[in-house]
Order: structure tokens, then sequence, then C-alpha cells
């Protein structure tokens, strides 16, 4: 499971049936997509670590969002392959951040994102 920012950026990803990223009824109005394992290869490494980098950027908080760009940049000019995944749909649909009350882990690296 991959958090995303919104249901709009969920609807764009699910709607490119290139993504091995598919929902459930049970994860209706949840902000997030599921991944099927036995396609997660036709991600490249790259691809794969913008969706998880993009995951925990949707869910931390603004300081901790802002010392993670100073650090590393944004994750599409990281990761120019992801072409087409969470930083251009966003652009494409209007995105706007969204902060809500779900908990938002510290670190990236130290953040279950993959369940």
């Amino acid at each position: 499971m991959f958090w995303v920012e919104s249901e709009l950026e969920k609807e764009a990803i699910l709607a490119d049936e290139s993504l091995p990223f598919f929902t459930t009824s049970h994860f209706d109005g949840h902000p997030s997509v599921l991944v099927r394992g036995s396609r997660i290869a036709e991600l490249s490494r790259d691809e794969l670590t913008g969706f998880i980098e993009r995951a925990w950027l949707s869910r931390a908080g603004p300081r901790a969002v802002a010392k993670w760009m100073k650090e590393h940049g944004t994750p599409a000019s990281r990761c120019a392959s992801s072409i087409g995944s969470a930083e251009l749909i966003r652009e494409r649909v209007g995105w706007r951040a969204r902060r809500d009350s779900n908990p938002r882990p510290a670190d990236p690296k130290s953040a279950a994102l993959i369940h």
C-alpha cells in the first residue's frame, strides 16, 4: 500500500493501466493505492523509489517536507523516469497540499510505507 496525496491523485494513478497499482472497495475514500506484487518488477528502481518518497512526503509534516526537499530536491527532479507518476499527476489535476489528522512519519527511511 502506498499513500497518495489526494483522491484525485489516486484516480489519476489508477487510470494509468501501465502502472501496477489497483484498489479495492475496502480502500474507497482512503488516500492510498495498492500495488500488485506480481507486477512490481515493471517499475524501475528509480520509479519505485519515487513512489515511496512521494508516499512519505504526502504524510509528512510541513517542516519535515521542507527539510527533505532542501536536502534531496523533488522526487520528480531526482527521477526523470517517473514521468506520469505523482508529481506530474499533481500538476494535471491541480493538486493542493492536503493536511489532515493522519499520523505523519518523521523520516521516509523509518516509515513503514509498504504494508
